[in-house]
């Protein structure tokens, strides 16, 4: 989406005010860079001048960011801890710790329980998220992250994704903002309700736009992958042997009806053709997982059209 007709001081505004109502907190507490540089600086202001000297960082935050911190935090004389969030014993040992929501396998987890036990004992928490995420998941800040940084997202550096944010949110609105969201997820969950037809299982009781999919026990990984590539799909294999599938505001009907021919001819299957759908109106969390509050208008007075937009 072209942000000509706005300036960088306009984009910049829009994206503070935008990720301000996002998160749940104040901007000062988002800390942009790529997700590595951006979780060290999210694990040095949490130590800040604690004695204190464990982080513990959940099993499900990506791989790339554990392998980052791993390195780093040993080089700051800081113990890193990985583990389950839901098992984890917080003691005073511990000055942080990390999870991703959604993690790193799609899951959206209900943090605010650990949360809390947490902050009992004096921990921060630090949330790495996807921002398309937050238009309809529960702000990170309502349940208790005291620090908030963006998951890796391929090779979008964080200016692109501020531009892209922020010009998303200019040209629609927060209504329009709210619709492409739902479409992603309602388009997901058609899709989770689909796999059953073809015998495949889904991992992530609850999920934004990603699905953990589990292959019918007749198929090997090695020949859905095979049929995949023949279709020019690529998916995400996890070690564990299950596949994962992501959809964003680039999936489109067709696209959707790609992703399941590949199903059903890997499951020796006919696919059923995706039927039009009203995407937005389809919702498959639970509302406790929900955004309660709305977004806000992004700079008063501006349009949706930048033409059309006067300045001083």
């Amino acid at each position: 989406m072209d942000n000509k007709g706005f300036s960088q001081k306009e984009l910049e505004d829009v994206f503070k005010t935008l990720v301000s109502s996002l998160i749940g907190m104040d901007y000062a507490n988002y800390i942009t860079g790529d997700s590595g540089t951006a979780a060290m600086q999210a694990v040095q202001r949490m130590r800040g001048t604690q004695n204190a000297d464990k982080l513990f960082i959940d099993r499900y935050v990506s791989e790339q960011t554990v392998d980052f911190l791993k390195v780093n935090c040993e080089q700051s004389g800081i113990e890193v801890v990985t583990g389950d969030y839901a098992a984890f014993q917080p003691t005073d040992k511990f000055f942080g710790a990390i999870v991703q929501y959604p993690n790193a396998e799609g899951s959206v987890e209900e943090y605010e329980p650990f949360a809390k036990s947490l902050h009992k004992k004096g921990i921060k928490l630090a949330v790495a998220t996807d921002l398309t995420s937050l238009i309809m998941l529960q702000a990170p800040g309502k349940w208790g992250a005291d620090l908030v940084f963006g998951a890796p997202n391929g090779c979008v550096t964080d200016k692109e994704q501020m531009a892209h944010i922020a010009t998303t949110a200019l040209h629609l609105g927060p209504d329009g903002l709210k619709k492409a969201a739902s479409r992603i997820h309602g388009m997901t969950s058609y899709l989770n309700d689909a796999l059953d037809v073809y015998g495949y299982g889904q991992e992530n009781t609850s999920f934004f736009d990603t699905l953990k999919i589990s292959l019918p026990q007749e198929v090997s990984i090695k020949h859905f992958r095979e049929v995949a590539e023949d279709c020019f799909m690529d998916f995400q294999y996890y070690k564990d042997g299950h596949i994962g599938i992501k959809l964003d505001e680039k999936t489109d009907d067709e696209t959707l009806s790609e992703i399941i021919e590949v199903l059903a001819a890997a499951a020796d299957n006919f696919p059923t053709p995706v039927e039009e759908e009203e995407w937005e109106e389809i919702c498959s969390l639970d509302e406790s997982l929900l955004r309660q509050d709305s977004l806000p208008p992004v700079i008063p007075g501006l349009t949706r059209d930048p033409a059309e937009n006067k300045r001083s």
